[in-house]
């Protein structure tokens, strides 16, 4: 496989521990957990684990929005079906429950207990990280690596197909479409994602959990 980002291949290589330095698609699919994107000091980042998330799934190293900005069952669908109707024409799409009116409140509860504390610790220390960040004298020059980098580390994501638990931060995407060949997906995290469009948004209903958010 063919990773646009030679730092991705690399951190996928380490946590993999491919000795001969290739990737089968068979290994690939080990990684369970996924969480890649652009940090808030505008550098870019990815986290994997190969052990099974817990679900329902919360991070509590986040803040509020895994108890505030999840949906699920009929409220992700019925959500889904809202967005399709508000963003039909649009070619600038982010999803957020931040202000919505859906309402889980056995995930809230969920979200702030021990028992899901002890959950995200266990899973916290399986967890390998990496970042990048290539510095630029010409701030033009910068702003178009980086914005390049935001949709190529998206095209990046459709290698990952046993991925269980899958955040994003900051990305860009065309569409939904990735979201298509991620058979295993069953919880997605979008923050601060843009999609040029609402195509194959519908495959968003067959996750467990969907949280969205804004800064």
């Amino acid at each position: 496989m063919i990773f646009t980002q030679k730092w991705i291949e690399n951190a996928v290589k380490r946590v993999l521990n491919c000795k001969d330095g290739v990737i089968s698609d068979k290994d690939i699919t080990r990684i369970k957990y996924l969480h890649i994107g652009e940090t808030f000091d505008n550098e870019f980042f990815i986290q994997m684990s190969l052990e099974n998330p817990p679900l329902p799934f919360v991070s509590i190293s986040g803040g509020d929005e895994w108890g505030f900005c999840c949906v699920r069952d009929d409220n992700l669908k019925n959500f889904i079906d809202q967005t399709i109707e508000e963003e039909k024409n649009s070619t600038d799409i982010q999803l957020s429950l931040g202000l919505s009116s859906y309402k889980d409140n056995e995930m809230r509860e969920y979200a702030y207990s021990n028992r899901a504390k002890r959950a995200w610790n266990t899973l916290e220390k399986s967890i390998i990280s990496d970042t990048y960040y290539e510095e630029f004298e010409d701030d033009a020059a910068y702003d178009t690596w980086y914005e390049q980098s935001q949709i190529n580390i998206a095209k990046d994501i459709v290698h990952f197909k046993g991925v269980e638990v899958l955040r994003i931060n900051g990305l860009v995407f065309d569409g939904f479409n990735v979201f298509k060949e991620l058979s295993e997906l069953k919880v997605l995290e979008l923050v601060e994602t843009n999609f040029h469009s609402i195509s194959e948004i519908q495959e968003l209903k067959k996750l467990e959990q969907l949280c969205c958010w804004l800064d």
